[in-house]
């Protein structure tokens, strides 16, 4: 499993991997490298243009994605275990870097969760496109959506209504064509944290069987 931003799911959730240990089920969570403010030599003697450049030409989102590659090989190659009994899963933008990972991982078969930022005010919609235009030039574009289509296999879509951090209308839910064209698993509104909260008995119980049913089908591999 990688998590998503400042998430460390060991500690969110501490009974969370006995729970899948209990269903005969091994879990590795794992997150993504640090990613720190850098500073670039200027260029034609702007700092600015520099930044840009520098940010472009070094691409902290590919490093991102070359650990969660990084992660696989080390359960297939390090620790022996069979391709067919792998299942990838992520959470917020920790999905969205699964997605990159499944897709340059053959066959390509995956399942994420929690995917999309953005407000649906005429401000949000500035800023969408603001901040689209700013991840296209750093080069922090992660197209979730058209990697979800291109993609083959047991996958399935985890998320909840009330979600604070990601809009439901900003979801990839929304963006993948919601439950007429996907499996889903809708979480429970609850109060107060809907996007780093822990599964119910009962959310935890219908994971638990998906990851059950992905990693019984046969074929190469199962990412989610």
């Amino acid at each position: 499993m990688e998590t998503g931003r400042f998430e460390a799911w060991e500690y969110i959730d501490p009974g969370s991997v006995r729970d899948y240990v209990d269903q005969g089920i091994n879990l590795l969570v794992f997150n993504y490298r640090g990613v720190n403010e850098s500073t670039w030599a200027p260029v034609f003697g702007s700092q600015v243009l520099g930044e840009l450049i520098g940010r472009y030409t070094t691409i902290e989102r590919d490093g991102i994605v070359l650990d969660c590659m990084s992660v696989i090989q080390y359960v297939v190659k390090g620790l022996g275990v069979k391709e067919d009994k792998v299942l990838l899963l992520g959470h917020s933008i920790g999905g969205a870097f699964s997605l990159q990972a499944s897709v340059k991982h053959h066959p390509r078969e995956h399942a994420a969760e929690f995917l999309g930022v953005s407000p649906t005010s005429w401000i949000g919609k500035f800023l969408k496109w603001l901040g689209g235009t700013l991840v296209h030039v750093t080069g922090w574009e992660l197209n979730s959506v058209e990697v979800w289509h291109k993609t083959n296999g047991f996958k399935w879509i985890e998320f909840c209504k009330k979600d604070h951090i990601i809009p439901v209308k900003t979801s990839l839910y929304e963006a993948a064509g919601g439950v007429e064209s996907n499996r889903v698993l809708e979480l429970e509104s609850l109060r107060g944290d809907n996007h780093n909260r822990a599964l119910t008995i009962m959310e935890l119980r219908e994971h638990l069987a998906l990851v059950e049913t992905a990693l019984s089908l046969p074929g190469t591999s199962k990412q989610g």
